[in-house]
This record gives C-alpha cells, sequence and structure tokens, in this order.
C-alpha cells in the first residue's frame, strides 16, 4: 500500500468517528462521501482525523478523473487509487 498507493475493496479506513469501512462499500455509496475527510489510511485516527480527503466525483473540467484518496500526513501528498 505505501509503495504503490493502491487500496483494494476489501482495504478497511478508518473514518472520523473511529468506525471501520470497506473502501468497496465508501466507492458502492458513490457521490454521497463525495469530498470525505478522514484520517490517513495508514496513520489512522491517533494522526488526526481530517490528514486525507475522499474524491469520489471527477473535477471540473477533468471528466476522466478516477475516484481518489488524497493523504497530506507528514506534509508530503500521496494520492491513493483504487
Amino acid at each position: 500500500m505505501m509503495r504503490g498507493a493502491m487500496l483494494s475493496d476489501d482495504h478497511l479506513l478508518q473514518m472520523n468517528s473511529g468506525v471501520w469501512v470497506r473502501v468497496g462499500d465508501l466507492l458502492d455509496a458513490g457521490a454521497k462521501h463525495d469530498r470525505l475527510s478522514m484520517p490517513d489510511p495508514i496513520e489512522g485516527i491517533d494522526y488526526g482525523r481530517d490528514n486525507a480527503t475522499l474524491l469520489i466525483k471527477p473535477r471540473a473540467g477533468r471528466p476522466d478523473d478516477k475516484p481518489r484518496l488524497i493523504s497530506h500526513a507528514h506534509g508530503a501528498t500521496t494520492i491513493y487509487t483504487f
């Protein structure tokens, strides 16, 4: 996960509430979770509740954008794909 920044459907992500959710369930919910702030997928909630953002919908003018999770933990930007 750290090298490839790829998360599978069965990977568990911790939410702001501390609850763990499967990546596949988040993606299946569609735009409901677009722009959702959450903990970094590696560091978890102990590092902070809003170090990553789940982006489901494509950005304006970029219809080919795929869902992704962008983390800013440790001052670095890591883009996780699914």
